[in-house]
């Protein structure tokens, strides 16, 4: 019977440490929504620092976090849109991609998919980009609404395996699984 009463204290404790944890955790959880705009994300600002300038205004909203440990990055762009009918999806892509690819000549464009981010459609672009000394993975998720557009941005260094598989650490996994788009 003591033996149990032991064991039952011991997860008693270890339940209060979770908690007591998990409290000290949630108050690190910060918030960025648009004001004007349908998006809103949610982030740990022990990983991640807001980059200045933030804009919400309604024709402007830049956000950008930065882990300063390994310089991954995420950036929300939300501009107004020009008509489907006026540039299409191909152009504009086209554009974003050759923007991306003259910021460094080192620069170079892996693959183009549509893929999705909590149920709505982004189209994605994903190069190896050259900043700072080191190569990092870079992915561009384009949403075009005709009214505005969403563009995001994440960077992260790449695996030291050589081969470039476009598929972002945990930290950023988190990040896009907390986007609102609502």
């Amino acid at each position: 019977m003591k033996t149990k009463i032991n064991t039952i204290s011991k997860h008693l404790i270890l339940i209060g440490f979770l908690i007591s944890c998990s409290c000290k955790n949630s108050s690190n959880i910060k918030g960025f929504e648009a004001k004007q705009h349908p998006f809103s994300i949610r982030y740990n600002s022990q990983q991640w620092r807001v980059i200045q300038p933030v804009y919400n205004l309604k024709d402007k909203v830049l956000f950008s976090l930065i882990d300063d440990t390994d310089k991954a990055s995420f950036v929300l762009k939300i501009t107004k849109d020009t008509s489907q009918d006026n540039l299409s999806n191909s152009v504009y892509y086209e554009a974003v991609k050759q923007m991306v690819l003259d910021t460094h000549e080192f620069n170079s464009f892996y693959q183009e998919r549509n893929t999705e981010i909590n149920g709505q459609s982004f189209h994605q672009l994903n190069f190896l980009i050259f900043v700072d000394d080191q190569y990092m993975l870079h992915e561009v998720l384009l949403k075009r609404t005709g009214a505005i557009t969403y563009i995001i941005q994440l960077s992260y260094p790449r695996e030291e395996t050589g081969i470039y598989i476009f598929s972002p650490p945990e930290k950023i996994k988190t990040l896009l699984n907390s986007i609102q788009l609502d």
